[in-house]
């Protein structure tokens, strides 16, 4: 049998381990929304019982944190394919509105206006001696030369813009990083973090993963490795690896020495690990600015299919009208930016036109001949000018589709990746309201049992203090 004292020891150990388990339970309440905060679960340890060694037994409280890697790890990795989408949709959009990608007749953009502008030539045919139809080919080749330069400026502004977004992100990620490199620091330092730091620093991995493709890994003191791609070190214990972002233009010898920069990531050892980086905002960035936009307006290596066919078509126009003043006019140092300097010579005429018919009795036949795209002046890599179009436009088109069902996709999965992750370690208010009133009644019990005790104990030493 044990003493009154040794009672009233484990009566006090008692009401000091309700006292944590409320604490604990509390905590969990008052973190219930706090971003990246995982439930802390109250774990009774019985402690040794042995009269003979003095050991009398009774509770003590351990928590034990319900965090789980896999479930955050999935979280992230859909966070990492959610950003990747929408960095790139995003850039895409002004693209898929300015070729008009999304009205299936093909009667208004680019197509439309180059269709009007083929159709005008059959017109003159038909009657070359009529001031309405000529003046309608130089209205229709004004609004095609309109029409591809507006879009081949939005499509470079659009790359300026990811360009620009890819600093920051890289901005972002060294300071997100950082902040985990701090709460590294502060474990290193033998000052144990509380649940809510840890909170903080899981909220700033899943925001860093929605940036870059991350994995992390705790280590057995406490400290979290990041990894990008699973091979970049971004940090390891309290070193950090910053990334950094530059443009590089065409290297020198390039098909077009005056086309667009390639993005480049260079990681914490100056290493180019462009190719590596598929995911997150940063990675969509990359595919859009060295992979989608170059195929429209180009780069190093490519003339970009709106160059190709302000060229193609201006030249095969003029080169068939002849005469000394050209209808179609463009910047000649740069292949690679005559879409956006396309336009028709502001001083021709309809009298131009006459003299150039004039001149070359062939030239209306011929005009009218451009469509069908029959002979090689006529023609972009084997296709007739609107076919080259169609065939442009319907790839943009589908690269932007794929990356809007994936942004879509991921989405769904990244919330169905939450949802799981707060069922393993979010906290339940069900859940945590009944323990918190088991531990409060627990608690008035312990109180209760000090407060018998306590009074025998004062009768004890009533009875002694009589008795004497």
């Amino acid at each position: 049998m044990i003493s009154l004292n040794a009672a009233l020891d484990l009566a006090g150990a008692a009401l000091s381990a309700d006292s944590q388990a409320i604490g604990i339970t509390g905590q969990n309440l008052a973190n219930q929304t706090t971003p990246g905060y995982a439930a802390q679960i109250v774990e009774p340890q019985a402690d040794a019982f042995d009269i003979s060694q003095g050991l009398a037994g009774g509770v003590s409280i351990d928590s034990v944190d319900s965090r789980s890697q896999f479930a955050e790890q999935a979280v992230w990795y859909q966070q990492g394919q959610a950003g990747q989408y929408q960095s790139f949709t995003e850039n895409a959009t002004a693209v898929s509105q300015v070729l008009d990608l999304n009205d299936p007749t093909g009667s208004t953009g680019i197509l439309g206006s180059l269709t009007q502008l083929l159709q005008s030539f059959s017109t003159l045919l038909a009657s070359p001696n009529s001031s309405g139809p000529q003046n309608g080919v130089i209205e229709a080749a004004q609004a095609f030369a309109a029409n591809i330069s507006s879009a081949a400026e939005t499509v470079q502004q659009t790359v300026t813009n990811a360009q620009s977004a890819a600093d920051d992100v890289v901005s972002q990620i060294n300071q997100l990083v950082g902040q985990v490199q701090e709460y590294n620091q502060q474990l290193q330092s033998g000052v144990p973090p509380s649940a809510t730091a840890e909170a903080q620093v899981y909220s700033s991995l899943e925001t860093l993963s929605n940036l870059a493709p991350i994995s992390a890994q705790q280590n057995s003191n406490g400290t979290i490795s990041i990894l990008m791609n699973g091979t970049t070190p971004l940090l390891t214990g309290t070193q950090q690896f910053k990334l950094q972002a530059d443009l590089v233009g065409p290297a020198p010898g390039a098909a077009y020495p005056q086309g667009n920069p390639t993005l480049r990531i260079l990681d914490g050892q100056g290493q180019d690990i462009t190719s590596s980086v598929t995911g997150g905002q940063l990675g969509g960035l990359i595919n859009y600015v060295n992979n989608f936009a170059p195929t429209l307006i180009g780069n190093g290596s490519q003339q970009g299919a709106l160059n190709q066919l302000a060229q193609g078509l201006a030249d095969s126009v003029n080169a068939t009208l002849g005469g000394s003043t050209p209808l179609f006019q463009y910047g000649s140092g740069d292949p690679s930016s005559i879409a956006q300097s396309l336009q028709v010579n502001s001083s021709y005429t309809s009298t131009d036109l006459s003299k150039a018919m004039a001149a070359n009795p062939n030239a209306m036949e011929s005009l009218s001949n451009i469509a069908s795209g029959a002979t090689l002046a006529d023609q972009i890599n084997g296709q007739s000018f609107s076919t080259f179009l169609s065939t442009t436009e319907s790839n943009a088109a589908s690269a932007i589709n794929t990356q809007q069902s994936g942004l879509t996709m991921s989405t769904q999965l990244l919330e169905q990746a939450q949802a799981n992750r707060t069922q393993v370690q979010g906290v339940s208010l069900a859940t945590e309201s009944v323990n918190l009133i088991q531990y409060q009644e627990a608690f008035q019990a312990s109180a209760e049992v000090i407060s018998v005790i306590n009074t025998m104990m004062q009768d004890a030493e009533n009875m002694i203090t009589a008795t004497t």
